[in-house]
């Protein structure tokens, strides 16, 4: 592929995600999320965090579900995992998965719970952060009550899959 073919691909392959990150379908969402998986997927963690953090800090996560909330949470966690520097993707990681909480508990029980071993691992960590911070979900609820106490998720109660 020469020069100006693979500069109109990826041009084109940006007009694309930035078309999608201006929208807040579920459709959208998800693939703004396959896109920063793939990039981490292939080891470009740096990328993979800017799409990230494009994602979080957008007016769409207003739109995120549970299981999306997670996914970010996931792909936060990689790229902890992965970087030196890690510390404001780990801090991001824990957001998310607040988010995620604050929306469904259940759900990301079961997320975590689908996980592979290291993924699981990851997420176990970032569970582990929420609990020993014992951080307010509540806040993450734009103000409305949530009670986590009843479906708390106790780390010890997910299992991976190994």
């Amino acid at each position: 592929m020469n020069t100006l073919s693979r500069f109109l691909t990826i041009a084109g392959m940006a007009i694309m995600f930035c078309a999608c990150a201006s929208t807040s379908s579920p459709e959208a969402i998800d693939a703004n999320l396959d896109h920063a998986e793939a990039v981490a997927a292939d080891g470009d963690y740096r990328q993979a965090l800017e799409l990230s953090n494009r994602m979080a800090t957008s007016p769409d996560t207003a739109a995120f579900s549970a299981r999306q909330y997670c996914r970010l949470a996931m792909i936060f966690a990689t790229v902890a995992d992965n970087i030196t520097d890690n510390e404001s993707a780990m801090a991001s990681a824990v957001s998310s998965l607040c988010h995620a909480l604050s929306i469904n508990p259940d759900t990301v029980a079961a997320y975590i719970n689908e996980l592979d071993v290291t993924r699981n691992a990851s997420m176990q960590t970032t569970l582990q952060l929420i609990h020993g911070a014992n951080i307010d979900i509540s806040k993450y609820t734009d103000g409305e009550d949530v009670i986590i106490e009843d479906h708390d998720i106790d780390p010890d109660s997910l299992h991976s899959h190994e």
